[in-house]
């Protein structure tokens, strides 16, 4: 799973998120926008919590989750502290521990293909594309080899 956020000029908050199984077929895209005003770290968190929450209604047990935002990732994973963000943190904590196998890891903005859907929120809005990927973000996932495999 890539997940990542976005803070926009005029209020707005967008957030991505791209399933993918362990060959890189694509089983959910999301892009999610709302008229909320959250400093980057925040969003970033929020984004998260909403990846971890939507991995547990669909069900997956087993999952890696990465995000370009290493702060968070690192708040997750027990290596640093935050106070803005902590309750955030909290509430991931408890649903992490939901999981059978999972693992939150921090990966590059390139390597974070839920970054562009995060621009695409600003003009689509929200919207699911199950089973398949939005023309505007295809040829990037086309062109990936799957890092992690569990």
């Amino acid at each position: 799973m890539n997940v990542d956020a976005g803070c926009f000029n005029d209020g707005v908050t967008g957030w991505g998120l791209v399933i993918r199984d362990h060959t890189g077929v694509v089983s959910l895209t999301v892009c999610k926008r709302e008229e909320v005003e959250l400093s980057p770290m925040l969003a970033k968190a929020v984004g998260l919590r909403w990846c971890l929450s939507v991995a547990k209604d669909l069900l997956i047990n087993k999952v890696v989750v990465e995000s370009d935002a290493a702060t968070v990732v690192d708040c997750i994973n027990g290596k640093a502290i935050m106070a803005a963000i902590d309750p955030i943190i909290q509430d991931c904590c408890s649903i992490l521990n939901m999981f059978k196998d999972i693992k939150v890891t921090a990966i590059s903005r390139n390597q974070n293909f839920a970054h562009e859907l995060v621009q695409m929120s600003k003009v689509v809005g929200s919207k699911n594309w199950v089973g398949t990927v939005p023309h505007q973000i295809s040829h990037l996932l086309c062109n990936d080899s799957v890092s992690a495999v569990i």
